[in-house]
Order: structure tokens, then C-alpha cells, then sequence
């Protein structure tokens, strides 16, 4: 009788523990979610848009209101400094810790386990920047670092006002890799961060790649090198 007990309070303990899995949490103490048991990656799945005060403002697409969502904020140090774990709240806020390039991780249960990871780079208005770089009379595509890189790069490019632009990658065979950022950008000097992933998440190959800065007037192109 004893033994049944005891195996029905596992059971109960391994139950629970499964339910509370079956979240979409990003309560890890290593950014993103590697190993059995994770999300699927689906590129376009949330949109992250810079606020005041160093927040951003995630947005899960694709899912019912009511329906839990989760993400988590990474820094270009790899450091997660902001998690939400589990919320109702679509979009929620995620916070951080000074202006940098960050990485926001996000993901939900339902209807599937899905996941997206989008780069944001927030800077803070307020400082001035004396340096010919930091005030650009025009766009510039400024190049990246690390380059040779086998883990993340930050992609630096200024413009003198606010405009559409596009940040693509591609291969050294003109296909497009990875659209890195579209949109919106305020003039001044934007870091976007590449991880080395395509747009469907999978690792590209070691080589060289272009990256490209596309404005409505304009298109810079540069190299980088990925080695794994």
C-alpha cells in the first residue's frame, strides 16, 4: 500500500511537472531553448518594437487572446537580462538594462509550440554624439563585428533621417539568407545583430555572405565571413 502511495505521488509530482513544461516559458538560465521538449522555430511569428525607457514591446502574431505567451530579452553579451515566462498579457513588455543591441526570444503553446527570435537595438536619444560617425549627413552601411565571426555580429549603419529601409544577407550565389530588418529606422546609428541563422532558423554554412543596406534611394553592400 505504502509503495502505491508513494508511486501516485510521483506520478502526481511528474504530472504537474510535464503540465507546467508544456508552457511556452523562457525561464532557462541560457538564452533560447536547445534540447528536447523545445518549440518549433517559425520566423515571423512575433514583432518587437522599441519603446521609451529602454522597453520593448513584443508581440506573439498568431494566437487567440486569452492564449499564453512567453519571451525573453538577450543582450549582445549573450546575458538574458529580461524574462517573462508565462502571460495572457499579447504584446507584453520586456525591459532592459541600458542601450544595446538586444535579442528578443518569444514564442506560444497554442495552437502549436512555436518560436521567433528578432533583433532590436535601442539607443538613447538624449546622449549626443560629437563624432563625425555619430552625426551622418547621409546613409552609411559602417560595417560589422566580429568579422570573421562564428557566433553573433553586429551589423552598424547610420542614416540622416528617418526612413524605410531593408537589411539583407546573402549567400556569395545571390540567394537571400536572411532578412535581418525591415521597416521604419530614426536617423542616426542602428546595430542589428546576425546570429548566423537563415530565415526557416537553421544554422548557414561556413563562407562568405553580403549583407545588404537597402533604402528607397540607395544600396550599400559589404562582406563578412561565418565560420563555424
Amino acid at each position: 500500500m505504502k509503495k502505491f502511495i508513494g508511486f501516485s505521488i510521483l506520478f502526481f509530482i511528474l504530472l504537474i511537472f510535464t503540465i507546467l513544461n508544456s508552457e511556452p516559458s523562457f525561464n532557462d538560465p541560457s538564452p533560447g531553448c536547445d534540447g528536447e521538449g523545445c518549440h518549433s522555430y517559425n520566423s515571423g511569428l512575433i514583432t518587437a518594437i522599441p519603446m521609451g525607457n529602454l522597453q520593448i514591446e513584443v508581440t506573439v502574431n498568431n494566437v487567440d487572446q486569452g492564449d499564453k505567451v512567453a519571451g525573453e530579452l538577450v543582450d549582445s553579451g549573450g546575458n538574458i537580462v529580461d524574462v517573462i515566462g508565462s502571460t495572457e498579457n499579447n504584446p507584453f513588455t520586456l525591459t532592459a538594462l541600458s542601450a544595446d543591441m538586444y535579442l528578443v526570444n518569444a514564442g506560444s503553446k497554442k495552437p502549436s509550440r512555436d518560436w521567433d527570435s528578432v533583433s532590436v537595438s535601442l539607443t538613447v536619444s538624449s546622449i549626443e554624439e560629437t563624432h563625425d560617425e555619430r552625426v551622418p549627413n547621409k546613409i552609411k552601411l559602417l560595417g560589422n563585428h566580429p568579422n570573421p565571426f562564428n557566433n553573433i555580429t553586429l551589423i552598424k549603419f547610420s542614416l540622416p533621417n528617418q526612413r524605410q529601409i531593408k537589411l539583407l544577407v546573402y549567400n556569395i550565389n545571390g540567394q537571400l539568407v536572411r532578412n535581418l530588418a525591415e521597416g521604419s529606422y530614426s536617423g542616426g546609428i542602428h546595430q542589428i545583430m546576425w546570429d548566423g541563422k537563415d530565415d526557416t532558423g537553421k544554422i548557414v554554412a561556413s563562407g562568405t555572405y553580403l549583407y545588404q543596406l537597402v533604402s528607397e534611394d540607395k544600396k550599400i553592400s559589404r562582406k563578412l565571413i561565418f565560420s563555424k
